[in-house]
């Protein structure tokens, strides 16, 4: 549907939303956890609730005005703030886990 130009229709609606909603929940799970910083928390919780009334927004009007893309601009840099955050913090959990790795087979030798 998306490659014939027939996206925000009811039909990509239930995609775009399980993904958005995903996020969403797992920006949530992010707040509450030590792991992740509460910026990248935060940054997930508006891109995806942006996306999401974006979405909503898109597949219900057949016209999207400036306020329209203005949302899913916004959701957009927010998200790939998200994404951009998540990476880095896994980088560097990857690091400490390799450390640890090493740091144990030198501990035992």
């Amino acid at each position: 549907m998306l490659a014939r130009g027939e996206d925000f229709t009811p039909g990509s609606l239930v995609g775009f939303l399980y993904t958005e909603t995903a996020g969403l929940i797992i920006s949530v799970i992010m707040l509450r956890s030590r792991v992740f910083s509460k910026v990248n928390a935060y940054a997930g919780i508006i891109a995806f609730t942006l996306l999401m009334l974006f979405t909503l927004w898109a597949t219900a009007t057949s016209t999207m005005g400036t306020v329209a893309l203005l949302v899913a601009m916004i959701g957009g840099v927010a998200s790939v703030v998200w994404y951009v955050l998540m990476a880095r913090r896994f980088f560097q959990l990857s690091r400490g886990a390799e450390a640890n790795a090493t740091g144990a087979t030198r501990v035992r030798a």
